[in-house]
């Protein structure tokens, strides 16, 4: 492997990643847009959730990714899948609030 890395942006990477983050939240607000006012609030809750932060996750990956990485890579994809990685607990966080209110939900229906 040669030394023709260029040197580590951290500000810039992290911007890239935001910038992928926006995007995504952007697109599916637009898919959203046809369900109303909650999808709306939805999306805005997602939205702050994956806003700033230090991105320890997408940074690791993309360490590890330029530790062995193929010159020719798509960087544009390394950022997607980094800023994945900062997506996952979001998802996860929100799937745990849904689970517990549909059984505050239920609990008090029965």
């Amino acid at each position: 492997m040669t030394s023709t890395q260029t040197s580590w942006d951290a500000p810039a990477f992290r911007a890239e990643v935001q910038s992928a983050l926006d995007t995504f939240v952007d697109e599916q607000a637009r898919r959203l847009a046809p369900l109303g006012d909650d999808a709306a609030r939805l999306v805005d809750a997602a939205r702050a959730a994956v806003s700033g932060g230090k991105r320890f996750r997408a940074a690791f990956c993309a360490w590890g990714f330029r530790a062995v990485r193929d010159e020719g890579a798509d960087a544009g994809a390394l950022v997607r899948a980094a800023s994945a990685l900062e997506a996952a607990p979001v998802t996860a966080a929100s799937r745990a609030v849904l689970r517990e209110l549909a059984t505050a939900a239920t609990q008090r229906t029965l």
